[in-house]
């Protein structure tokens, strides 16, 4: 691996700044009001610098490299990233230079960041970035955080809570208590009219000495200054995320002295997180992309040339989506024709790079086990464990169990399944170890993508539904990856199972995957075709889900493409229509849709009046007496 001037210097710098930090930490945390006579607490102050040694060390290796799939070695994170532009403007992320925001003004800041970006739009990367700064500059910014704490919150176990985590990772124990209390019950007495009954009941709390955890965290991340940073809100389990950022907000509100700085994909922006201040990471502009091509490239001009004349070019402006295209490009000297052919290349490319490895250690096995299935075996390990094992962390074993699963279907020995869950884990590129004989994917995107193509192999169930509320993202991918984008999102949308009817008391978190997966697809691009289909897809989706600004925003770029306003114009023709007092169209279908797909077609939407009003403008329709007219 190529290594930077600037990585060399931190390494070289990191033990003199670890002695400062854990002196300044040390400094704070010896107040009176902190310390006590209590044993563990006299242990957690001793221990500290040792203690604290450990995480600081697996910061300054995670900080300082990024591992990119298809290449056998990991970047310097500064060598081949740029600062990105971050927006205090979230929906309009405007260009004006009042909004932008510096790395340097976040760690001065004594405010609770949340940072949000569309998925590889650099989130991660950035907070790298950060870190690299504070470490090598630590005496600048020591007045505003005395300790950094890096908490990857995928890595947060299922049975412990953000709090237990954080004092695992400080190596500071705790113990889990019975605690009995009184709890007041008002009961109705037809005779003595309203009676007051007192019940003794008992409920689990957790301590570190006297002290409840709930009180302890706060107070021990004040007394440290510290700045701790929780990176990716939206990889947590679905099981614990509600609770989790229960527990941030919680945390953020005690936090006088500390402060917090945690990511989050902006299609996961329905986290309510009120204490904290919102900065979106802006889409690369022109001037970026041909910076980061320029670290990457001797010559990055033929790359530029190239980029610019392909239909997804506007992709590039997301840095992972960049980066897939600067490997592309350095390994083969050109670029894919479409967009989803980027991931389907990288992932060839992975294989290839599977296939050198092992004619060099045994050429003889897997004779059977071709590039196809290579593929489709992955993209199912890739499901399982996205969709059944839900687990963006596993280990070795869980590895194996999946390949127990599936080995025979792949015509793979049972005998030899830790030696092929030691190639996925150590030759494929797709999975990095995140710590000791536990793995992740080097990037959530290209699960997603392997998932997708596994997904779109499979036939509609309940389960699709299911994950439509669970992880939507996948899902999204695989109505491009489809034969017919518009009829496989169709198939999904207007699916009997997925009747709006059937989820009123989830009329939120019906809200909430639509968003997801819209605003996803706008990322992914898909071809669609115009149909009446696609149209009716739209207009039930407008007429169905809790509209507010953000969905609005989403919806807006949608009906601004041409495919899907023509599709809408189409569902709209003929139908009958009238003005609710609400101020919504009602509209009816007078015709039945002639489709190919088994689905369910609704024949009335209550349209804000917006949406009509902006095709009449555009000449798309006519509102006739009582019909729409198509135009």
């Amino acid at each position: 691996m190529q290594e930077s001037i600037l990585s060399i210097t931190i390494k070289a710098l990191a033990s003199a700044t670890l002695q400062k930090i854990t002196k300044s930490a040390l400094d704070k945390f010896s107040s009176k009001i902190l310390i006590s006579q209590k044993s563990e607490l006299k242990k957690a102050l001793s221990n500290f610098p040792k203690k604290y040694e450990n995480h600081y060390n697996e910061i300054i290796k995670w900080s300082t490299t990024i591992p990119f799939i298809g290449l056998s070695k990991p970047k310097s994170t500064d060598l081949s990233t740029i600062e990105l532009l971050i927006s205090t403007d979230i929906y309009r992320n405007s260009n004006n230079s009042k909004n932008k925001i510096t790395e340097t003004q976040i760690l001065n800041s004594d405010e609770n960041i949340l940072l949000v970006g569309a998925p590889g739009a650099g989130k991660t990367t950035t907070i790298k970035r950060i870190i690299i700064e504070y470490i090598t500059n630590f005496d600048r910014y020591s007045n505003s955080a005395s300790c950094i704490l890096l908490i990857r919150l995928r890595e947060l176990p299922l049975e412990t809570n953000l709090y237990k985590h954080i004092l695992d990772v400080l190596n500071i124990k705790y113990e889990n208590r019975l605690i009995k209390y009184t709890e007041t019950l008002e009961q109705y007495n037809k005779t003595l009219g309203r009676v007051k009954t007192e019940e003794i009941r008992e409920k689990l709390e957790t301590f570190v000495d006297d002290i409840n955890i709930l009180d302890f965290v706060p107070l021990l991340l004040n007394k440290i200054n510290a700045f701790l940073v929780l990176d990716g809100i939206d990889e947590l389990s679905k099981k614990i995320q509600s609770t989790t950022v229960k527990d941030i907000k919680k945390l953020s509100l005690k936090l006088k002295f500390s402060k917090i700085l945690a990511t989050v994909r902006k299609s996961e922006l329905n986290v309510n997180l009120a204490n904290f201040t919102t900065l979106e990471i802006s889409s690369l502009n022109k001037d970026q992309i041909y910076e980061i091509s320029n670290k990457w490239l001797v010559d990055n001009k033929t790359f530029v040339s190239e980029l610019y004349r392909k239909p997804y070019r506007d992709l590039a402006n997301r840095p992972i989506y960049l980066t897939f295209l600067l490997i592309l490009f350095e390994k083969y000297g050109y670029l894919p024709p479409q967009a989803h052919e980027v991931y389907e290349d990288l992932v060839h490319l992975i294989i290839k790079e599977w296939d050198d490895h092992r004619d060099i250690v045994r050429q003889s096995k897997y004779s059977g086990f071709s590039t196809r299935k290579k593929v489709k075996f992955l993209s199912e390990v890739s499901y399982l464990l996205t969709y059944q094992i839900k687990q963006t962390i596993f280990s070795s074993k869980i590895l194996e169990e999946i390949y127990l699963k599936i080995n025979r279907k792949y015509s793979l020995p049972t005998e030899e399944m830790k030696d092929v869950v030691s190639e996925i884990e150590s030759h494929t590129g797709l999975i990095s170890e995140s710590q000791y004989k536990h793995f992740e994917f080097s990037h959530l995107s290209i699960q997603e993508y392997l998932c997708a193509s596994h997904l779109v192999q499979i036939p509609y169930s309940q389960e699709t539904i299911k994950y439509f509320f669970e992880y939507p993202e996948p899902l999204a991918i695989a109505t491009c990856l489809s034969g017919d984008p518009g009829a496989w999102l169709t198939n999904l949308v207007l699916n009997q199972s997925l009747n709006v009817t059937n989820f009123k008391n989830k009329l939120k978190e019906f809200t909430s995957s639509m968003y997801t997966l819209l605003s996803r697809l706008l990322l992914e691009a898909p071809n669609f075709n115009v149909s009446e289909e696609l149209g009716t897809t739209f207009l039930y989706t407008i007429s169905s889900v809790e509209l507010d600004s953000k969905f609005e925003n989403v919806l807006d770029e949608w009906i601004k493409t041409p495919a899907v306003e023509a599709s809408i114009c189409l569902a709209l023709a003929d139908a009958k229509h009238s003005l609710l007092p609400n101020g919504k169209y009602y509209i009816k279908r007078t015709k039945n849709l002639g489709t190919r797909s088994f689905i369910f077609v609704p024949t009335s939407y209550d349209i804000p009046t917006k949406y009509i009003d902006n095709l009449v403008a555009k000449k798309k329709i006519e509102l006739g007496k009582t019909h729409v007219k198509s135009i």
